[in-house]
């Protein structure tokens, strides 16, 4: 059947006649596919019967359609969706601003709005689709969704209910991001010397190597090889270097800190500072990459002192941007001297840097449930990494685009 397309706002249900909706047999709550006849795009919505829509048209909400390629006034086809909706356990939404504000102040400022964010997606039907998206015009944004679990499949349509969802993910959309500056905390303990780390996707290192001109660590890194085995601090600090490179090649003059912790925590020095900005960084590359590796290497190597870490965190992030997102990275594979020390500290950074995500990346014997626990305290995400192509895979990918993540079953 084919019904002439109105677009509205602030409607998130379509609406159609009582006539129509006798011809297409649906009543109140059915869900229909409206279907662009040139692209073949379709978007499923639910249905409301009102007969003040005049017959022979389909009202729906302006911003959701805009999005996926329909138009006011356009034909469309409808089809009755006649399967049942699953539900989904999670869900990774793309962020895009739609008012021109910084996209990682959106994603810090809907953390912080739980019941809002229920009220907005409780309900909200996702199906398979390249364009669809949806406008949250409370918080200026343009929400797409880019992975759920479980997977989409065609055809079929979900339901996202509130009470059945785990955790929902938030990441700017491609290309959408905005600057955000680093500090990486690195575990340096006895336990970071154990070699058990094999090297996978060699690619990336030989990328890190091109810029230096000369070195112990230019034919360290030429040296490697499919299959080696390296120690622990090595990868960290190899995945720190890729780190930086991703800022650099950015090229939005974000800062980035390293805070080597032991028995006692300290940032890397630059030139009086505790942390390079990626733009005098990208001037002296080569010189930044050997300093970086030359300070990791010759770490104390002994306790866990974390709780002294993430203090020197919360004294060099409030040296920073208040108006620009923070990541903090934890690298660690091992179990900090006191607990109850370091889940205070982790509040405090909390509570006095409202604009930081911590993240956490396990190796080795790294204690998952405490670094879980601490992401989630600031909404960040904890990855255990089995090997060192794992591990710089995620330094890489942190350095691109702020992720956060809101745990709904805990």
């Amino acid at each position: 059947m084919e019904l002439t397309l109105t677009l509205i706002d602030d409607v998130q249900n379509a609406k159609i006649n009582s006539s129509d909706a006798e011809s297409l047999d649906i009543i109140d709550g059915d869900v229909v596919f409206i279907m662009e006849p040139i692209t073949s795009e379709s978007i499923a919505v639910r249905v409301v019967v009102d007969d003040s829509v005049p017959a022979g048209e389909i009202h729906y909400e302006r911003s959701s359609a805009e999005s996926s390629g329909f138009s006011d006034g356009q034909s469309v086809g409808i089809a009755k969706y006649d399967g049942m909706l699953k539900t989904l356990k999670e869900v990774t939404f793309t962020v895009e601003s739609a008012d021109g504000s910084d996209v990682n102040q959106k994603l810090l400022k809907v953390r912080e709005h739980r019941g809002r964010l229920k009220a907005f997606l409780d309900g909200r039907l996702v199906f398979m689709s390249k364009t669809f998206k949806y406008r949250w015009d409370e918080f200026g944004a343009i929400i797409g969704i880019s992975e759920t679990d479980p997977p989409l499949s065609p055809e079929q349509v979900y339901v996202i209910e509130w009470e059945s969802l785990k955790a929902i993910n938030f990441a700017p959309a491609i290309g959408k991001g905005d600057p955000f500056n680093g500090i990486l905390i690195i575990d340096v303990s006895g336990s970071m010397t154990t070699e058990d780390m094999t090297v996978h996707d060699i690619g990336p290192i030989r990328g890190l190597a091109e810029n230096l001109e000369s070195g112990s660590l230019k034919s360290y890194l030429e040296g490697l090889a499919e299959g080696t085995t390296i120690q622990r601090w090595q990868g960290a600090a190899l995945a720190a270097l890729a780190y930086l490179a991703e800022k650099v090649g950015r090229g939005h003059g974000e800062k980035v800190s390293f805070i080597l912790f032991s028995d006692t925590a300290a940032p890397i020095d630059f030139n009086g500072r505790s942390y390079i900005g990626s733009d005098d960084a990208k001037a002296k590359m080569g010189e930044t990459m050997g300093k970086v590796w030359s300070e990791i290497e010759n770490g104390e190597y002994s306790g866990t002192e974390m709780a002294k870490a993430f203090d020197k965190a919360i004294e060099i992030g409030s040296s920073f941007e208040s108006d620009m997102a923070l990541m903090v990275v934890l690298l660690t594979d091992g179990y900090p001297n006191s607990v109850e020390a370091t889940l205070a500290k982790v509040e405090e950074l909390k509570r006095r840097l409202p604009n930081a995500i911590v993240y956490g990346i396990g190796i080795g014997g790294s204690n998952d449930p405490l670094m879980t626990k601490i992401a989630n305290m600031t909404n960040g995400v904890y990855y255990s990494v089995a090997d060192f192509g794992d591990l710089l895979k995620w330094y890489s990918k942190l350095a691109k685009d702020i992720k956060t993540r809101i745990e709904l079953d805990e």
